[in-house]
């Protein structure tokens, strides 16, 4: 009798895990890994999507001149000095801060992203930049298809608090390589929530990813980080798929924040 009640119990157990689990990948399909598609960002394989109009010059901001719509940033040079310019603002130049915002709001000290015009020599807008991406590859040399790390750094530039949501273990999804010919196996899990990462001025947030190179030649590419647009892991995607089925998609915020260009010699 004992024997008995104890495989009931064992087979109630799995019958119920069996069904928590069918649960869980019905509404949560792939472990809301992140699936691009043309209406958004490209993903962890591809290039940053066109038309997003990213920053062209990063720095922080010196000298705000109102009367001449001008402003002065410090730029970090590529043998880490750093050196000053000044542009010039378009008439119609928007300034996005946390929101839209005006040129007397942009204070000294801010970390900004300028987008130029075509000809490069006006600003079409300002947006504050409170992150800084790095990517430092541990090689300078590596082989087609050998995995090789990268250390990928989320630096609070700013000179206040700042915090964001990232997935706990697929933390990976929040990356992507600007280069599709330089890329990484995906991670899965299913133990899997979001965390909130709290950085004080100059705190960094920092992994080591494992990345592989899948052409020979002299490979330049950028690293661009999307946190969680809250502290939700995934919303009802408005689109439906091609079956008609509505799902779960992964909360990614609208902002990428893009890494300086390195570059990797593959043998």
């Amino acid at each position: 009798m004992r024997d008995t009640r104890r495989i009931v119990v064992a087979a109630g157990v799995l019958a119920t895990s069996a069904l928590l689990a069918w649960i869980w990948l019905t509404l949560f399909p792939q472990g809301f890994h992140h699936e691009a598609d043309a209406a958004e960002p490209a993903g962890a394989l591809g290039q940053p999507a066109e038309g997003s109009a990213e920053p062209d010059v990063y720095g922080v901001v010196k000298l705000v001149d109102l009367d001449h719509r001008r402003v002065t940033l410090a730029i970090a040079t590529e043998d880490g000095k750093k050196q000053e310019k000044t542009f010039d603002l378009a008439k119609d130049a928007e300034v996005l801060l946390d929101r839209p915002a005006k040129l007397d709001e942009l204070a000294t000290g801010t970390r900004v992203g300028l987008v130029l015009g075509p000809d490069g020599k006006e600003v079409l807008a300002v947006r504050s930049e409170p992150f800084q991406i790095s990517v430092e590859p541990k090689q300078d040399e590596v082989e087609v298809g050998k995995p090789f790390d990268v250390v990928l750094r989320v630096t609070n530039a700013s000179p206040t608090p700042q915090a964001f949501w990232v997935m706990l273990t697929t933390w990976d999804m929040h990356w992507r390589s600007s280069n599709p010919c330089i890329l990484w196996d995906a991670f899965n899990s299913y133990r899997n929530f979001p965390i909130e990462i709290k950085l004080a001025p100059g705190g960094v947030y920092e992994k080591a990813l494992g990345m592989k190179v899948m052409a020979p030649g002299r490979m330049s590419f950028k690293m661009g980080f999307t946190p969680l647009a809250d502290k939700r892991m995934g919303v009802l995607d408005k689109r439906p798929n091609p079956y008609g089925e509505v799902r779960m998609k992964l909360n990614l915020g609208e902002r990428t924040y893009w890494s300086r260009e390195v570059t990797v010699e593959v043998k």
